[in-house]
């Protein structure tokens, strides 16, 4: 492989010179446990026209295990950010 083909990934992989120059942006502060709140309010939604779709017998009854495991990781979700500010 020629080196003149690899010259557009290495461009991609290594910063420009006059970007080296730059300062790192701050970490975004983020109250993760109204993210995971969100997250399993949408869940809960999807769950709700789950049921409905299943019992109308328009899906099978996959969905409705998809939907409570996403609630059951909000759930983890939670737990790990109370813990987080504990400790």
């Amino acid at each position: 492989m020629p080196s003149s083909s690899r010259r557009p990934l290495a461009r991609l992989l290594s910063p420009r010179p006059a970007d080296r120059g730059r300062p790192e942006p701050e970490p975004l502060e983020l109250d993760l446990r109204a993210v995971i709140l969100v997250g399993m309010a949408v869940w809960a939604a999807v769950l709700l026209v789950a049921v409905v779709v299943t019992v109308l017998g328009a899906a099978t009854g996959h969905l409705v295990p998809i939907c409570l495991a996403g609630l059951a990781l909000g759930c983890l979700g939670l737990l790990w950010v109370r813990r987080r500010r504990r400790g």
